[in-house]
């Protein structure tokens, strides 16, 4: 177990938010990565440590040491993470490939897709497609990678 201050743990699980601040601080990157690949996207990467950061203050009682504390944090973190992805019912990897297919052999469809694209009020967020590129580069990468990178 890493912490910045000596009694940290014991002093987390009493209540004390100062001290389990400085408990998880030194693994809040690793956290963000692990989970910002499993969901692709910061807005929900955010919510996401949010939701991890208070479980595991809730749940702190339950660390028994018997991993590091940064497996347990990121446990937490990928439950978390892998909850969501179900709740939300993703799309799989493939599927926009799929649906360019299906498009491109429909004509009624691809007719559909343009009048779609050139509505006045179709809007592309290009910000959230480049974190989505950026997102696609990162799952080949290592998570311990992505913290080195930065990437998030």
């Amino acid at each position: 177990m890493t912490a910045e201050r000596p009694g940290a743990l014991e002093q987390a699980r009493s209540g004390d938010r100062t001290a389990f601040d400085a408990l998880v601080s030194p693994h809040i990157l690793e956290l963000r990565a692990v989970i910002r690949r499993l969901v692709a996207h910061p807005d929900d990467t955010d919510d996401l440590v949010q939701e991890s950061l208070l479980r595991a203050f809730e749940k702190l009682a339950t660390f028994r040491g018997d991993a590091k504390f940064s497996t347990w944090l990121c446990t937490i973190g990928t439950r978390k993470a892998l909850d969501y992805l179900r709740q939300r019912k993703r799309w799989r990897l493939q599927a926009q490939l799929v649906g360019e297919a299906e498009c491109q052999s429909d004509p009624t469809m691809l007719d559909g897709m343009r009048h779609i694209a050139s509505a006045p009020d179709h809007v592309f967020d290009a910000h959230e497609h480049v974190a989505f590129c950026f997102t696609c580069v990162a799952r080949i990468l290592a998570p311990d990678e992505i913290v080195k990178a930065r990437l998030m």
